[in-house]
């Protein structure tokens, strides 16, 4: 926390920061209006939503932490013995509790899938594609405890390495070397691993994004 303290204190003190602050505090009046349209996402879409809550935060009820239920259902509530930055003050904690409760997967696992992108880029049919993302994914299942305290600098090479390795997964694709099929519905799925489904809407405009890939050659 002592650090968080000094590194939030430099960063505030750069040139430019107050009138980006003052602007930030002043956009907060839009907020109110915006929260039909966030809310009505919520209760289209159903994410996966973790609530963390600073049960001693002056700037917020703690009743508010439970009304995020009301679009999401599903929704888990985490109340903690913090304040307002509970992220900066119990990460720990909250690292620990995701990974007892079943949570503790990094964010790079997703990234694994990115082979699909460089799929595209390689001109891959849509079965190679699949192979690709089911090579890189299956060897790069990242777990949360990276974030844990104290740190390393894993942290910040995790993503780009599994980057890499997606690419690498989509190269070995391209001849026709294949991956697990059932990468996420399959015994010991990823379905399995999560205990809980993983909901896909392939009609969802979008996944278009990997079609709008594109390449940039570097000229040296």
């Amino acid at each position: 926390m002592r650090d968080c303290v000094f590194h939030e204190y430099e960063f505030l003190n750069a040139p430019e920061q107050a009138q980006i602050q003052s602007d930030l505090f002043y956009d907060y009046r839009t907020n109110v209006d915006a929260y039909t349209t966030w809310q009505a996402w919520m209760r289209r879409a159903q994410p996966r939503l973790l609530v963390i809550w600073g049960k001693h935060d002056l700037s917020f009820d703690l009743g508010e932490s439970e009304r995020y239920r009301a679009d999401v259902p599903n929704a888990k509530v985490l109340v903690l013995h913090a304040g307002h930055f509970a992220l900066d003050t119990k990460a720990e904690e909250i690292t620990d509790r995701r990974t007892r409760n079943g949570e503790g997967f990094n964010h790079a696992t997703q990234l694994a899938i990115s082979a699909a992108g460089a799929g595209k880029l390689f001109g891959l049919s849509a079965g190679e594609i699949a192979n690709a993302i089911a090579i890189a994914t299956v060897d790069n299942i990242s777990l949360v405890c990276v974030y844990a305290e104290p740190v390393s600098q894993w942290k910040g090479f995790s993503p780009g390495t599994t980057g890499m390795r997606a690419v690498y997964a989509a190269s070995l694709a391209r001849p026709g070397f294949i991956g697990p099929n059932v990468l996420f519905e399959g015994p010991y799925g990823l379905q399995l691993m999560f205990a809980q489904s993983i909901p896909v809407n392939w009609e969802d405009p979008s996944h278009d994004v990997v079609t709008q890939t594109v390449r940039k050659n570097i000229v040296r």
